[in-house]
């Protein structure tokens, strides 16, 4: 096969296995402000995928049981006006984010 067929033959390609994410360590209390905080203050140089996944659990394991998780599809309303973090996550090592108003 010539080398524009090797490089465009999707059949060549190998589905790379499931990453294996290590289990949040006990004790974890960290959210994802509190990882920002500490790169801010010099304390970290950056937050890696498995310190991201951990603060979003412990986060979601603050939410009362009662309370229903919003789920992809959900419209929602403010009341009033709030300033809102976000972060975006892209299949490419990258993660970016910001502050918005929800008006």
């Amino acid at each position: 096969m010539c080398f524009l067929g090797k490089l465009f033959d999707r059949r060549t390609k190998q589905a790379e296995p499931p990453v294996e994410r290590p289990p949040r360590p006990d004790g974890w209390n960290l959210t994802y402000a509190d990882l920002m905080a500490e790169m801010k203050a010099g304390k970290r140089n950056s937050v890696g995928q498995p310190e991201m996944d951990w603060a979003r659990d412990y986060e979601r394991s603050l939410i009362p049981a009662a309370m229903r998780f919003p789920q992809k599809g959900d419209l929602y309303e403010v009341l009033q006006d709030m300033e809102v973090e976000f972060m975006t996550a892209w299949a490419a090592p990258f993660t970016g984010g910001g502050k918005g108003m929800l008006i």
